[in-house]
This record gives C-alpha cells, structure tokens and sequence, in this order.
C-alpha cells in the first residue's frame, strides 16, 4: 500500500473565510484569514472546473491561491495575507484524509484512505 500523502491544509472554513494549517515552525496548528476572491459551491470531482487539476494553484502574480475540497465539494479562490505571501505551495494543500480504526488503546487495526475512493 502507497503511504498517504502528507498536507498542511487542515481545515478549510469557507463560513469564516479562514485556512488552519500545519506550521512546522511552531510544530503547531495556525489560522489564517484570507480576502474571499470567488468560491464555487456543489462541485462534484468530474467537473470540468476541478476535472484534471492539480491542486493547490498558487498564481504568485495576482497572490492567490485556488484550492478544490472534495469533501466539502468547494473550489475557492482566495487573496494570500501579505505575510503569507513566501509560503511553500505546500502549505495550502490538504493531503490524504484518512480513517483509523482502533481495537484497542494505541493500537490501530486498519488504516483507510478516504481519498483514493
């Protein structure tokens, strides 16, 4: 089985216009607000707006970042924070999200990747 892939994006809060990232720096969570560009709701995977794209897309030039969540079913748009503007690509990309089930404390009995469903 092909490890899962690792993400710093951790919750997009499209309500809230905010990102919650991994920051290596602090080895902890951040949030970071962001200027709503345009966000497209009900978007299925095999739409042609997110259909064969690489995720994140970070356009240095115009400073935004478009990120798709399959899970929420949400392509956003948005404005980087002047502070966030030298941040790896990385940063905004969610990764794997995985399931894992536990008999008992400590002990993982499966590992499910969710998003190679």
């Amino acid at each position: 089985m092909a490890l899962p892939k690792a993400g710093k994006r951790i919750k997009l809060d499209a309500k809230k216009n905010q990102i919650i990232i991994y920051d290596n720096a602090s080895s902890s969570l951040k949030t970071i607000a962001y200027t709503l560009v345009e966000q497209k709701e009900n978007i299925e995977p095999d739409n042609a707006l997110v259909s064969g794209k690489k995720f994140p897309i970070v356009d240095k030039t115009a400073k935004t970042v478009t990120i798709y969540s399959k899970r929420q079913k949400i392509m956003t748009v948005f404005a980087l924070p002047e502070a966030e503007l030298g941040s790896p690509d990385s940063m905004w990309d969610n990764g794997d999200e995985l399931k894992i089930t536990y008999a008992e404390e400590g002990k993982a009995t499966k590992l499910e990747n969710l998003s190679k469903k």
